[in-house]
């Protein structure tokens, strides 16, 4: 899956966030798949089909974002297998402090991505979305969301729901912009292009 970007603008950034970083971090960012024939995006974002919908960077884990459009488990899956018959009878040995058991998945701290990356971590922002490019200049913040393409050539529509999340610290209240549709187009070598948006991407703070 390769990626396009679509620009954001926020505007009336209060004086006491100094820094495209902190402003940043209010930022919330969902992407709904849409309908082919869609005309624009719904004023509330549709949910995707099933729990493997794509993620944001609200940090609550994956939701509808411009990635899978949801999966449906098969009708024959099942959920377990019962153990097998020549199970050991007594539990292999403690492994070693620092060290994962033969055969179980090893886990490690590290960045992940670049700060709210794609790839996440304890330093790398929330799983899916990408926020970048970030300047904050005369109380006015702008950037670029990462979008992804299509997983083969063709025209997909997505609507994209940016706020901004209360801070009392600085005197704002949560607040919505109003949603926009963005065409990308994914070329025959999966190189995505964003082909249409029916308005700009911005946000007028107010207190």
């Amino acid at each position: 899956r390769k990626t396009t970007t679509v620009n954001f603008t926020i505007t009336n950034v209060p004086t006491s966030i100094t820094s495209a970083a902190d402003a940043a971090k209010l930022v919330v960012v969902k992407i709904a798949p849409l309908a082919a024939d869609a005309t624009a995006a719904p004023a509330t974002a549709p949910l995707p089909a099933f729990g493997d919908g794509p993620g944001d960077n609200d940090g609550d884990g994956p939701g509808a974002t411009g990635g899978h459009t949801g999966w449906t488990p098969s009708a024959s899956a099942t959920t377990g297998s019962a153990p097998s018959a020549s199970a050991p009878a007594t539990p292999p040995a403690t492994p070693p402090a620092g060290s994962a058991p033969s055969g179980a998945p090893a886990f490690g701290k590290g960045k992940g991505g670049p700060k709210g990356g794609p790839h996440g971590g304890p330093d790398g922002g929330p799983r899916g979305m990408q926020l970048s490019n970030l300047t904050l200049s005369n109380g006015t913040l702008t950037g670029t969301i990462t979008l992804l393409g299509g997983e083969a050539a063709g025209t997909q529509k997505l609507g994209v729901y940016l706020s901004v999340a209360a801070s009392s610290a600085n005197g704002i209240a949560a607040q919505n912009a109003t949603p926009v549709m963005v065409t990308v187009t994914t070329a025959a070598d999966l190189t995505p292009t964003v082909t249409a948006t029916s308005a700009p991407i911005t946000l007028a703070l107010t207190k």
